[in-house]
């Protein structure tokens, strides 16, 4: 079973040319984020034992980790949307406005 299989068996959605993503959720995400990551930066500067000076390694890492992730979902996502035969076209449409 490939990772194609295990995405669309583990999702139920129907893409149709009228697909809509709702601007909010990712507004909603990005604000959850950013929550996150500044608590992150406060409990490493709270904790006396963590050096001050490893914060910014520590959040590059973690970015780092994110954005690594983030590729390779879009990857996997990208690669079963042309296996079910979604138009080329309107895959790249949909990649560059979100």
């Amino acid at each position: 079973m490939d990772s194609c299989d295990v995405v669309l068996d583990s999702v139920d959605c129907d893409i149709d040319d009228n697909a809509v993503f709702s601007q909010n959720n990712n507004s909603e995400s990005l604000s959850t984020l950013q929550t996150e990551a500044a608590s992150l930066v406060v409990g490493l500067r709270a904790n006396s034992s963590i050096p001050y000076n490893t914060i910014p390694h520590v959040v590059d890492s973690v970015n780092h980790m994110a954005a690594s992730l983030t590729d390779y979902v879009q990857s996997v996502a990208t690669s079963c949307m042309l296996e079910t035969g979604i138009d080329e076209t309107k895959l790249y449409i949909l990649l560059t406005n979100t």
